[in-house]
């Protein structure tokens, strides 16, 4: 069976802004004002430049390679299978991790009525209980039922949760500005209580989780009418859009909290961590909007998460295809639905509840995965426009060289401020997911890594960032380098993995060779 053009372009924008307002409004805000104070304005800003840098190589790779699952196609045509894996698995864990969080935000949010959902812990974080853990499996079964009903029945869906998602928090801004308004929040207390420290780790953090959902529309190019003119309005349209909405949004949160319950350098905020926009229109004496919140908290997070659900199966397909996956994950339904990676991704979602239990270490954990995969754009857009020089390109950018080292060093950046205690750990995840996909390719062809030449370059490129990591003052670093050495660096690692990476891909033939499959596979399929 083959996909289905069901998509058209406002519900592909709709896809978009469904997978970017979630649990970022409801709990990114109150996060990233408690890591950066007032200046989280700033980070939200800044946050939405760089991500558009990273939005427009994906515009042009994913309305000239229209396929479904993008980051496996696109890495494969430009280095081979093996580094098709590696950003795969990146892109896909942070994906499939996106569902459990945003079910995480739900049970948080109402667990102040069913205090049975969560326990704290004993860093303060909010975990889930058993019960909690029950329900959560629940609601993610319920978003894999939904998308195996067919990808029509999900834009249907979809375009309702979108406008929700939209209209209820503008909603609840108005009702809070207009009870209260404290500006002297913002020109009387400490602006930058952590100096740029505190705005690049609420960036790399809360904002660019915020963010993510823009590439999910390229995921789904297959299923849209038109890609070539939907992609980019969707996916730019839609960090233009959450820009003004999120900064909208962090602007009404700081306002609105009455200066009593701050102190001047915002290291302590009297709101309920658990629930903090319920928890702030109660004390304004708004009891409907405290429930109008509650109701969102549930619908939301729903929202974005079922979207994620189909484009993580996507990505889960693609790369069976690809043979990267087990082949028993590329069938489709009559209906044009990858079933065997909806439930294999629910099984993988439930698991990562065990080592990321709580809503922050499940942001901070995808938010660098999939920034790390997202070094597939520039990477293999510079790399393919020398190898496949007259592919049909409807939105092209100029100075490509410069344009994708620029957005090469974005995402080294954004992977840095993450800190070295997250980034051990997806290293540690990149080492197990590696060595899954080599004994699976032996197991089924009897010989080695494949493509292994052209992914030597990425031994220096993860290795410069690990080191860089540890040696610099994010989280857990060991504060050892010099002020801006860490940024020159850094600098210097991304024009280094640049060169390496041209140099080490594969043949123009080669990408033109895997090319003809992919589209005749597309066709057969």
């Amino acid at each position: 069976m083959r996909y289905r053009k069901e998509i058209n372009i406002p519900s592909l924008l709709f896809t978009s802004l469904s997978c970017m307002i979630g649990s970022g409004w409801l709990l990114g805000s109150y996060q990233t004002l408690l890591i950066a104070g007032p200046s989280a304005i700033v980070a939200w800003l800044i946050g939405a430049l760089m991500i558009i840098t990273i939005a427009f190589c994906f515009s042009e790779l994913s309305t000239a390679l229209p396929f479904s699952g993008g980051i496996a196609r696109y890495s494969l045509l430009s280095h081979g299978k093996s580094f098709s894996f590696i950003m795969s698995w990146l892109a896909w864990i942070s994906e499939v991790a996106v569902a459990p969080t945003e079910v995480h935000t739900i049970l948080r949010y109402i667990s102040p009525h069913y205090p049975v959902l969560t326990h704290p812990a004993e860093n303060g974080d909010i975990l889930l209980s058993a019960v909690g853990l029950f329900i959560a499996f629940i609601l993610l079964l319920l978003m894999v039922l939904i998308n195996k009903a067919g990808i029509r029945l999900l834009v249907k869906y979809n375009n309702v949760f979108a406008i929700w998602k939209v209209l209820i928090p503008s909603l609840i801004c108005v009702a809070l500005f207009s009870q209260s308004m404290h500006i002297e929040n913002i020109s009387k207390t400490v602006f930058m209580p952590r100096g740029w420290h505190g705005v690049f780790e609420a960036i790399s953090s809360t904002v660019v989780f915020s963010y993510l959902g823009f590439r999910e529309a390229t995921s789904l190019a297959s299923e849209v009418k038109n890609p070539q003119r939907a992609i980019p309005i969707a996916v730019i349209g839609a960090v233009i859009f959450c820009c003004v909405f999120y900064i909208l949004i962090q602007v009404t949160f700081i306002c609105s909290i009455n200066p009593v319950h701050i102190n001047n350098d915002w290291s302590h905020i009297q709101i309920m961590p658990e629930a903090p926009w319920s928890d702030l229109a109660l004390m304004l004496g708004l009891v409907w909007i405290s429930s109008l919140i509650s109701a969102d908290a549930c619908i939301n997070p729903f929202g974005a998460g079922l979207i994620y659900t189909t484009t993580s199966s996507r990505v889960s397909y693609a790369m069976a295809q690809s043979g990267v996956f087990p082949q028993q994950l590329a069938r489709l339904t009559g209906a044009g639905v990858p079933v065997p990676a909806l439930f294999f991704n629910l099984v993988v979602g439930m698991l990562l509840f065990y080592p990321l239990p709580s809503w922050y270490e499940l942001v901070k954990f995808q938010a660098t995965a999939v920034v790390m995969a997202y070094a597939v754009g520039p990477i293999s857009l510079i790399v393919l426009r020398d190898n496949l020089p007259d592919l049909n390109r409807p939105f092209r950018l100029y100075s490509p060289l410069i344009f994708c080292t620029l957005t090469l060093f974005v995402c080294n950046l954004i992977t840095y401020w993450t800190g070295w205690h997250t980034i051990r750990y997806l290293m540690l995840s990149i080492v197990f997911g590696f060595s899954f996909f080599s004994l699976l390719h032996y197991q089924l062809n009897k010989t080695g890594v494949p493509d292994m030449k052209h992914i030597i370059w990425l031994v220096p490129h993860f290795l410069g960032i690990t080191v860089i990591s540890y040696l610099g003052d994010f989280d857990g670093g060991q504060s050892a380098l010099p002020p801006f050495v860490d940024y020159l660096l850094l600098l210097a690692s991304t024009l280094i993995s640049m060169t390496l990476a041209r140099r080490q891909s594969v043949s123009s033939a080669w990408s033109k060779r895997t090319l003809l499959a992919i589209q005749e596979l597309k066709d057969e399929a």
